[in-house]
């Protein structure tokens, strides 16, 4: 009975190595998306520069940018030139969202920018507020990858939070004289207030699937440690173990 105790203790060790292995796995892919304007008037092209790293070297590749309709129009897709002449590019806007595929001869494995989709505002103020969807990826072994972190909230140039701080800087060495503390104090608040606003946000805007998590992780823990004691306390009380 001894023997058969130490075996199924064996056999919930190797369990619990085999579940926790997803942990210990490479770093997972990022896709992220970016425009080299915060608005724009009327007339003018926005820019937007999907771009991956961490690249598993795909096979396929399959996005969408949504924008609004009625501030953008969909105009071009140019894709990397890192992409070989025998892989299948598609590109295709209309009703407020483009949709992006991508079909490797082979694979493709380098990171960086993989399309740059443009726009031409419709209107004077249009402000690029767009949004990434990763619809599905397989590497080259046509395996799915799902881990895929993406930040779903295209990012913007930050012109217009420079502006700002320059003018609290100018009220601050105006009223310095009156309440230099005060004025500080508020000033670092603010400071304070608005990074932990952008890394709220930053955080909001990924996820990831198919990895388990730390907590996930100590959960399976305790149900397997709970589950060994349970079988040596259970075989102890019959008086198989001394």
């Amino acid at each position: 009975m001894k023997k058969k105790f130490y075996a199924v203790l064996t056999m919930a060790c190797v369990c619990l190595l085999a579940m926790a292995q997803p942990v210990f796995a490479g770093s997972a892919p990022k896709l992220s998306a970016s425009a080299d304007a915060a608005r724009a008037d009327k007339g003018q092209t926005v820019k937007v520069q999907i771009s991956l790293t961490g690249n598993p070297k795909i096979s396929t590749l399959g996005m969408s940018l949504g924008y609004d309709a009625d501030e953008f129009e969909y105009k071009s897709c140019s894709w990397s030139g890192s992409l070989g002449g025998g892989d299948m590019k598609m590109a295709s806007g209309e009703g407020g969202s483009v949709s992006l595929s991508l079909v490797c001869d082979k694979s493709y494995g380098s990171d960086g920018v993989v399309a740059t989709v443009s726009f031409q505002s419709k209107k004077d103020g249009a402000a690029v507020d767009m949004s990434l969807v990763l619809r599905e990826m397989a590497d080259e072994d046509l395996s799915s990858i799902t881990n895929c972190k993406v930040t779903k909230a295209v990012r913007v140039p930050q012109a217009a939070n420079k502006t700002e701080t320059k003018t609290v800087g100018k009220t601050e060495t105006k009223t310095t004289n009156k309440s230099s503390t005060g004025t500080k104090s508020t000033t670092n608040s603010t400071a304070s207030s608005t990074k932990g606003s952008s890394t709220s946000t930053k955080t909001d805007e990924s996820y990831k699937t198919g990895v388990l998590a730390g907590e996930d992780l100590l959960f399976v823990i305790a149900i397997a440690s709970g589950v060994v004691a349970f079988i040596f306390w259970n075989e102890r009380k019959k008086g198989t173990l001394n």
